[in-house]
């Protein structure tokens, strides 16, 4: 029993050291009869062969074998055993490649989905290693295990691989100026993205980009990842409205019943006696039909001009208080002129701005006052509001 092997893995151990050529592990235990075969089997030299004597014969076996063909009998039957116990231990090994005798495989957690790091954690404690493989993947999959090998079982040590998702790759975004919505998706699907749902539209200025794209976004050349969409803004055909009248409304409300109306409105002030910000003329005019998003043209007033009386008939000092009653701050000059009648006199009978017009509230007005035809002299004087015009006098 001190020579037999303690088990089938030691006795596997050392027949694969044996047949690789190296010494075996297990130790040698013999008896006193295998060790004087050993000594016996050593090297011999040739001597000339006697005959028996008595004495040799009296230590011959009693069944007739000789002490020697006793020690080649026992040697023979050890050999014979050391060649049963291999070819039995042959057979333990295949019958243990065959049928699994070694470490038994144990069952492996299923880690896809799970983030890596909790992955490895899991797989690392369970007496497994692990192998990371970056793979193109979903958003959602970002660092998180997509697949794994082997799955099911395996022997502890053995390495896992784990497929870990690393997002979706980028691609070039094509330019889709100038197609249509099919030729845009079919294009954006040749790279891996898709068109946006919310199409939007543009009124078109030439009639060829009716139906084809005028904006995209992102604009072409630029990266997006897989699965991402691409806006874009279609040309559309222009509609006809209907121009409202808005002359004699304040410009606020003109201008909201024009954006109503889908229409621009460009405006534009010029100096009036109107109130200010009433509008007094449009182009084009209500009632009109043009294109949708056509620009009206609104006239607007200042506001910063007084309507001009008429002086006629009034004195200089009259003159002056009904121009200060509107607000006029300006400069009034007078010229004399001779009249026929004595009763234009003193009076003004002429005004360089005619009556109801526009003027300035600083303006210089000039004025025309009658003086006596008898006038031997028809030189003219000026004179300046708040000043005492001369009058020429006949001579005499």
């Amino acid at each position: 029993p001190a020579n037999r092997y303690q088990s089938a893995a030691e006795m596997r151990t050392d027949l694969v050291r044996v047949l690789s050529g190296q010494r075996q592990l297990a130790p040698v235990i013999m008896t006193d009869a295998d060790r004087d075969l050993m000594l016996d089997s050593g090297p011999t030299v040739a001597i000339r062969p006697i005959r028996p004597t008595r004495a040799s014969r009296r230590h011959a076996d009693p069944k007739g074998a000789s002490v020697e063909e006793r020690r080649s009998g026992r040697g023979l039957g050890i050999l014979t055993t050391v060649v049963i116990i291999a070819i039995v231990g042959l057979l333990l090994l295949l019958f243990t490649d065959v049928f699994g005798g070694g470490p038994k495989p144990i069952a492996l957690v299923n880690v896809v989905g799970q983030p890596v790091a909790s992955a490895e954690q899991t797989l690392n404690a369970a007496g497994f290693q692990t192998e990371r493989h970056p793979v193109e993947s979903t958003p959602q999959d970002l660092d998180r295990v997509v697949a794994m090998n082997p799955v099911g079982q395996a022997v502890r040590g053995t390495t896992v691989r784990l497929d870990v998702g690393a997002g979706p790759a980028e691609v070039e975004v094509p330019n889709l100026l100038g197609l249509d919505r099919v030729q845009a998706q079919a294009s954006l699907q040749q790279v891996g993205l898709v068109l946006s749902p919310d199409q939007g539209t543009q009124v078109a200025q030439d009639d060829k980009d009716i139906g084809r794209v005028l904006v995209q976004d992102p604009t072409a050349g630029g990266r997006l990842a897989k699965g991402k969409a691409v806006a874009i803004t279609v040309g559309v055909a222009p509609e006809t409205v209907g121009v409202p009248d808005v002359v004699g409304t304040n410009i606020d409300q003109a201008q909201r019943n024009i954006v109503v109306a889908h229409l621009t409105a460009a405006v534009q002030e010029v100096d009036s006696t109107v109130q200010k910000g009433q509008v007094l003329r449009q182009n084009p005019g209500g009632g009109n039909t043009v294109k949708a998003g056509s620009t009206v043209t609104l006239t607007v007033s200042r506001g910063n001009q007084i309507q001009m009386p008429d002086l006629r008939g009034l004195t200089l000092t009259q003159a002056q208080n009904a121009l200060r009653k509107l607000g006029w701050t300006g400069t009034l000059k007078q010229v004399f002129t001779p009249v026929e009648d004595a009763t234009q006199v003193g009076l003004i009978v002429a005004q360089d701005v005619p009556a109801g017009t526009g003027f300035a509230r600083d303006q210089t007005i000039t004025i025309t006052v009658g003086q006596n035809n008898a006038a031997t002299s028809t030189t003219t004087t000026t004179g300046i509001l708040g000043d005492t015009p001369a009058f020429p006098r006949s001579g005499g």
